[in-house]
């Protein structure tokens, strides 16, 4: 079972094409060529560490399986890789 700490989830985002919008929560959206896609996910800012639970929220809002969150967040998955990922499964158009 992984937990993450908060600040590593908002690095790996950061890192990744997400830009932080911040309102209620800290919200991550990603960006492609300067345009922002639909896809979007929460960081809560009192959360110092996700389990298991909120894990798997995140890699729902980001469309990846629980164990594709895991490469993306140990950067075994790179932005072209989950670009490439998300248009194959047809959430996004490249």
């Amino acid at each position: 079972m992984s937990v993450y700490p908060t600040r590593e989830i908002r690095s790996a985002l950061l890192r990744k094409g997400f830009r932080q919008d911040n309102t209620h929560h800290h919200m991550y959206w990603l960006y492609i060529r300067r345009r922002r896609e639909r896809i979007v996910t929460r960081v809560s800012h009192s959360i110092r560490e996700y389990g298991a639970s909120l894990l798997a929220a995140v890699a729902k809002e980001m469309s990846l399986r629980r164990q594709e969150l895991d490469s993306f967040l140990n950067c075994k998955m790179g932005y072209e890789d989950y670009l490439a990922l998300l248009n194959e499964r047809g959430t996004i158009k490249l």
